[in-house]
Formats: structure tokens, sequence, C-alpha cells
């Protein structure tokens, strides 16, 4: 007998256990789940299960069938599950399961479009999300925000003569995270409209027209709405 393949095949039996008493969803996927997520992963789609469910409480249950039965739908989920396996945070299992969630709710499944917001929300560490978040809120609406998420959202300020080190790499992974928002085509850089005869400004650091920040993209608003997060 293979004891490690026997422990294994509890773990997945005891995962079974668990998905399945989850009411609607569970059942449906319970006998996939020994092919997809790994045993030590399971409380951790057990959660994104149950954050599915609450998302599609209001569906009706032959709809949601109907999509368990789909290719696409198991491909979206599939994906979904997988990173679940790896979230740590319970915002991040909430996100993965509203874009799943989308797959039943829309009438068209368009699993190209989820799986490329899956793909976009794995590029993005949790602090991202929030900086994008807070590009996407309405102007002159989002103290409480920023206040909650002033220790990510707070630019830092060293001086030429700071001496802590700390300061300068805090700084550099302030600027770097918005960089990656920007290269994913989820925030640009926002341009002051010049008056007529007027030069533009130029930033020292790149050599390009200086921007007066950035704000956020379509693409920007439709990962964030598909996430469940407000924007304007």
């Amino acid at each position: 007998m293979n004891i490690q393949n026997t422990k294994k095949d509890y773990a997945i039996s005891i995962g079974k256990g668990i998905i399945g008493a989850i009411p609607v969803v569970g059942p449906l996927i319970a006998e996939t789940v020994g092919s997809i997520i790994p045993n030590q992963r399971l409380d951790r789609i057990n959660d994104f299960l149950i954050y599915l469910e609450k998302k599609i409480s209001d569906i009706d249950k032959e709809q949601i069938e109907l999509r368990f039965k789909n290719e696409e739908f198991i491909d979206i989920l599939e994906d979904g599950m997988l990173q679940a396996t790896k979230s740590l945070s319970k915002e991040r299992k909430e996100y993965i399961a509203s874009i799943v969630a989308n797959g039943i709710k829309d009438e068209d499944i368009d699993r190209s479009k989820k799986k490329l917001l899956l793909n976009l929300l794995n590029e993005l560490n949790d602090s991202e999300i929030i900086i994008l978040q807070s590009y996407g809120l309405p102007p002159g609406n989002n103290r409480e925000f920023h206040d909650k998420h002033k220790d990510i959202l707070m630019q830092p300020h060293p001086t030429i003569g700071t001496k802590d080190q700390s300061l300068f790499d805090d700084r550099t992974l302030f600027d770097a995270q918005k960089s990656h928002l920007a290269r994913l085509n989820l925030i640009v850089p926002n341009y002051k409209t010049l008056k007529k005869d007027k030069l533009p400004e130029f930033d020292p650091k790149t050599g390009m027209f200086k921007a007066q920040g950035y704000k956020v993209t379509s693409l920007g608003r439709m990962l964030l709405k598909s996430i469940g997060l407000q924007t304007w």
C-alpha cells in the first residue's frame, strides 16, 4: 500500500465532504476537487466557495446547474479555484468569487474576458488593488477610503538629507506599484492641459512630459467592477 497516496485520498475525501456541505455549489464540483486542487489548499477553496455561494444566492438553481455543465464556465471555475489556493486574504478570495459568479450570472459567459480579468487580478498584489481602487473612486468622495488605507496610499517623501535608507526603499516600491498598474493599462498618466503657447513641463527623472498623477482606464474600471469594488 502506498501511504502517500492513502493520505492524499483521505485528504481529498475530507475535502469533498467539506465542499459537499455547501448547498448549491459544493455538490456540483465535489467530484472534481481531487484532480484540480492540492489537498493542503482545500481550506482556502472552502472559503472561496462559500463566497461564491453567497454571490449567486439569488440565481435560479437550474441556471447554476446548466453553467456547471458548460465547458467554458468550468474552465473559468478551474482558473478561479487554482488562484484561490494561493489566496491568503479574505478580500482576495471574494474578488475571485465575484469574477466566477459573473460567469454564472451573465447571459453570455464570455470565457476569454473573464479569464483575462482573472489573469489581471492574479498579476496584482493586495496593495496594488487598493491603489487602483483609489483612482476609481469619485473625486472628493474618497476621504474615508484614503484614511483607512493611508499606509498604502501615502507617498513616502525622503529628502536629500534623509539618512534612513528604508524611506528610499519604500518610495521605490511605491513608484514600482504604480508603474506596474500602468504597464497593465489599468491606469495611465494624467497630463495637464496646456494653454496656448505654453511649453510642457518635463520630468528630470524620466525625460518625458511631467504627469499630474494618474487616472484609471476603462480596463481598470472593468476590473474593479468585476471584483465587486466601487468605481464611478
